[in-house]
């Protein structure tokens, strides 16, 4: 059977011979001799929304990622080629990053029917951080991160980026001012998938056997968008989206199959998308029938 997996090892085999070949005509030479990486397809920044850390709170700070024309990167949910952003986190003792909010994604399709979910242009990746209590009123800090990522076009690169923002701590409880990046942090904040309705008003979910049907309002746009934890989807690409708005995703493996993951839709055909999140496992009794998102 021709699965996904398949796909992947097959693109991974070329994206390894694409970043050899690609880098042996892509360096530029310094005046010593030395050489170096040609410019990065995607540069990356540190932004905060606000001003200052407040001890005791969470901040949220942003991986701003600005991506090349034509280039791409990938999110942390299933895709058959491609690695999502990574980081290390250097921060001072006791500052603790919590997991990465992820932004609702883009469905690519590439020639042979290879699916990815990916970002173009720029997106800002948002990174709550637990300030702590002890933090010095009064003081700065100096939060660091090494990134890592793999930017695609018609080849698939990996970049590199180490990046830092110093930032003041204020006192217990203090004022906090938006600063002129916070327009970065809220536009991934509206795009952050939100609970399903559980009322049906979105979307009904119901299950027959290891088959999810997710139903919309007719000729309604809807995609799905697998995440880390979810079973795979079969023929995703095909399945994974529709304009009529019903989408039917059979799941592979072993029963039962789990469903995690964001669902688009649009209300307008001419509108922005709304996200929702998908948390669905199937029915513990044969014939059971509905879920509801509880």
């Amino acid at each position: 059977m021709h699965s996904t997996w398949s796909k992947a090892t097959v693109l991974i085999a070329l994206t390894a011979l694409s970043i050899a070949a690609y880098g042996a005509s892509n360096r530029t030479l310094t005046t010593a001799g030395v050489q170096q990486p040609a410019e990065r397809r995607v540069v990356a920044r540190l932004v905060t929304a606000k001003t200052p850390l407040v001890p005791g709170e969470i901040a949220e700070i942003g991986i701003h990622l600005t991506i090349q024309p034509g280039w791409h990167i990938y999110w942390d949910g299933q895709n058959d080629t491609g690695l999502p952003v990574m980081y290390e986190a250097r921060f001072p003792e006791g500052f603790e990053p919590q997991p990465i909010l992820w932004p609702a994604p883009m469905r690519h399709v590439g020639k042979g029917d290879i699916l990815d979910h990916i970002y173009e242009d720029q997106v800002t990746l948002i990174v709550p951080v637990r300030v702590p209590r002890s933090a010095a009123a009064g003081t700065e800090i100096t939060l660091e991160m090494d990134l890592s990522w793999l930017v695609c076009k018609n080849v698939c690169l990996p970049e590199e980026s180490s990046v830092k923002v110093r930032l003041p701590v204020g006192a217990t409880g203090a004022d906090q001012a938006r600063t002129a990046e916070s327009m970065l942090i809220d536009r991934t904040r509206a795009l952050l998938p939100r609970p399903m309705p559980k009322d049906r008003s979105v979307a009904a979910a119901d299950w027959q056997g290891s088959t999810l049907i997710l139903t919309g309002h007719p000729g309604q746009r809807i995609e799905f968008y697998p995440g880390p934890a979810s079973a795979r989807v079969a023929d995703l690409v095909r399945t994974g989206a529709s304009t009529t708005g019903r989408l039917e995703l059979r799941f592979e493996g072993p029963a039962p199959a789990r469903a995690q993951g964001v669902l688009a839709v649009w209300p307008d055909a001419d509108g922005p998308a709304q996200y929702y999140q998908v948390e669905l496992n199937p029915p513990a009794a044969p014939g059971a029938g509905r879920n509801k998102q509880e």
